[in-house]
């Protein structure tokens, strides 16, 4: 028999948004009483949060600041990365690891992926490996563990982004556990949220207080150049309340994904590869299709499903370097569909009713 996910909210027969937060009036409750503290920036609540998240990534400390971009920022200075230092990114991932390294001033250089997952393996990282290179930025795309435990071997400092795949695990091991620091993102969509913020972890306590230290940007009497990039309370209030239901959205995430592949590898939609156990968190459930992206996503608009493009453009439009084959590959054919917490049953199957009217032209 089919799996089918349980969810009881009613459906509201609209329009179903390509993404949205789980929210409820416990978050509420938290956000409310932290304000009601009138201690509305730093303080228990803030290190709190810092400590939940870090346990669950397998380090010591956490550093919560305002975005994930700041978060990557952050990390990369405290690295000491800067001008002339090349940074290894993912080309296909968005635009974030790419302005954090320009903002340290250091040289991105990009890696081809596999087109089929969308990760830059080891040996597409070391391809364009130098001595120039300072650090490495692997990126944990949609929820999917990258092969972080073979690329931290290649003995370069490796920065992993969580922002998609905050609980999931390479090899039994939390992700965020692996490299030097692990940054996370906790944007209105992401795993967990706090409406805007971010996280460095690591098990490197100078290099959490580099970070604390860059964050703590005023009444110096030193040269340091710092930045306001600390996180308020409330949201941490609200980021500890989503904490605590974490596995209950990952249950969820992992029973809507499962009753997706089950009807599409039925009606024949061409998927990605499964990922090893625990090593896919389902943040994003991507389709693929020789079709044009772009024709799909108006077909199931019409239908009533947002769907989009998981990347907005290869990084190498960003940096005119060059088309990287893997990259163009993987924008040419992925469209990312609704896969959240707060999709209902009705919703879940209204969605897999589309895709297969418009992929496999069953109606």
């Amino acid at each position: 028999m089919r799996r089918t996910p349980s969810q009881k909210t009613e459906d509201t027969h609209g329009l179903i948004r390509h993404s949205r937060p789980s929210i409820i009036p416990d978050d509420a409750r938290a956000v409310a009483q932290s304000v009601m503290t009138t201690m509305l920036a730093g303080g228990p609540a803030v290190s709190a949060f810092e400590t939940a998240v870090a346990h669950r990534a397998g380090t010591a400390l956490g550093c919560a600041v305002s975005s994930g971009t700041a978060a990557l920022h952050l990390a990369l200075a405290a690295l000491g990365v800067g001008p002339a230092d090349e940074v290894i990114l993912p080309a296909y991932v968005c635009a974030a690891p790419l302005y954090a390294v320009r903002h340290v001033g250091g040289r991105p250089i990009l890696a081809d992926v596999d087109p089929e997952t969308g990760l830059s393996s080891a040996d597409h990282i070391r391809a364009v490996l130098t001595k120039r290179t300072k650090a490495i930025v692997a990126v944990h795309l949609f929820g999917r563990a990258a092969p972080v435990d073979d690329i931290v071997s290649l003995g370069v400092p490796v920065l992993e982004d969580c922002a998609q795949s905050l609980g999931g695990e390479c090899r039994g091991k939390p992700l965020g556990s692996w490299g030097t620091a692990a940054v996370f993102s906790f944007y209105a969509t992401k795993v967990i949220t706090t409406g805007f913020g971010g996280m460095v972890c690591s098990d490197d306590a100078g290099l959490i207080g580099r970070i604390r230290d860059l964050v703590r940007y005023d009444e110096r009497t030193d040269v340091l150049t710092g930045y306001a990039y600390g996180m308020t309370s409330f949201q941490a209030a609200l980021g500890a309340s989503q904490m605590s239901r974490i596995d209950e959205f990952l249950q969820r995430r992992l029973a809507i994904h499962d009753f997706y592949r089950e009807t599409f590898s039925a009606a024949g939609v061409e998927l990605p590869p499964p990922a090893g156990q625990g090593e896919d968190i389902h943040y994003r459930f991507v389709v693929k299709s020789d079709d044009g992206v772009d024709r799909v996503i108006s077909r199931l608009g019409e239908r009533g499903i947002a769907a989009r493009r998981p990347v907005f453009a290869p990084l190498y439009t960003y940096e005119e370097t060059g088309e990287l084959p893997g990259a163009k590959r993987a924008h040419n054919r992925d469209i990312s569909i609704p896969l959240y917490p707060a999709l209902t049953d009705d919703e879940t199957r209204r969605v897999a009713e589309a895709v297969v009217a418009v992929l496999a032209g069953k109606p």
